[in-house]
């Protein structure tokens, strides 16, 4: 073989490799490049998964104590007109 095929397949090997690797491994959810164009849902890990969870829970906890604020004020509002 000519040395100048093997270079020139190692250097598209190289390339398509390094693309690959970005495309598999981002976190990216929109991935573009020359010649592949991808758009993507990210996979979390277990720790984003659970600190979202977190979140959502404290998230309930703040709007059940707005409701219980409120309620309270209108039964003092109650209580003040009777």
């Amino acid at each position: 073989m000519d040395s100048g095929l093997i270079a020139l397949v190692a250097v598209i090997g190289t390339t398509l490799s390094g693309i690959l690797t970005t495309v598999f491994t981002s976190r990216c959810s929109s991935i573009q490049t020359p010649c592949i164009s991808c758009k993507r849902e990210i996979q979390h890990t277990k720790e984003e998964i659970q600190l979202k969870e977190k979140e959502i829970e404290i998230e309930e906890d703040i709007k059940k104590l707005e409701i219980e604020e409120d309620i309270k004020k209108l039964e003092i509002e109650n209580s003040i007109k009777k």
